[in-house]
């Protein structure tokens, strides 16, 4: 079970760290 759970965990985890890493982008950017 772990391994068919890994991969899930990594698919919910990448869009997240996607969307952090724009968000964080965009406001330092609107920031300065």
């Amino acid at each position: 079970m772990d391994e068919s759970n890994q991969p899930g965990m990594v698919l919910l985890a990448l869009p997240y760290t996607i969307v952090l890493s724009v968000v964080g982008f965009l406001a330092v950017y609107f920031w300065l």
